[in-house]
């Protein structure tokens, strides 16, 4: 549930893809960081990546240098409403919002007892487990089903739960003298 590197406790999970969560503080940084200010903190990226590099060995990753994973994702506490606050980092660069395994990892490290995220969170009662992760751009819902507790607590199922938001809806109006529709409707001056 928990590693060690360079004297920062992490956790190495591979809950659809491999991640290395690490508590902000240990690097001193708040998690609440915007993109750009992670992004353009090159000692800090140097820092993490070091840890990236460490980390893939350990997880019998070999070699992980010129490839995106594991991710690292930066956690802290809730700032806005959720369980925890993300920040998502694939390929040096941080993620505007949190990838759809990341998201997996993280709602997964948060119940499990022993791991970096589970300091953080106080996990709600009640079954199935919703579970909402903050980042950048707005928030992300996971619901976990769990079975067992303590030592013998697994993972069922996580899901997240996604949402769409219509873009555009209307109508465009066009002059019959620039466009006569007849490619699209087979004639007719635009009429279907």
């Amino acid at each position: 549930m928990r590693d060690r590197i360079a004297d920062i406790e992490l956790t190495c999970i591979d809950h659809g893809a491999p991640a290395v969560l690490i508590p902000a503080q240990a690097l001193g940084k708040s998690g609440y960081e915007s993109v750009e200010a992670l992004d353009a903190d090159i000692a800090f990226q140097t820092r993490l990546e070091r840890l990236r590099l460490a980390a893939g060995v350990l997880m019998g990753l070999g070699d992980v240098s010129g490839r995106a994973e594991p991710s690292m994702i930066l956690i802290a506490a809730p700032q806005a409403g959720g369980l925890i606050c993300t920040r998502d980092f694939r390929a040096q660069r941080c993620n505007a919002a949190i990838g759809l395994r990341s998201a997996i990892n993280v709602a997964s490290a948060c119940a499990l007892p022993g791991s970096v995220a589970a300091d953080l969170v106080a996990i709600p009662s009640g079954a199935p487990l919703l579970i909402s992760l903050e980042h950048p751009s707005g928030a992300l819902a996971a619901r976990l089903e769990l079975a067992g507790s303590g030592e013998h607590l697994s993972i069922v199922c996580c899901s997240l739960v996604l949402t769409a938001r219509a873009l555009m809806d209307g109508n465009v109006l066009l002059p019959h003298s620039v466009w006569d529709g007849a490619r699209y409707f087979g004639g007719g001056g635009g009429q279907r």
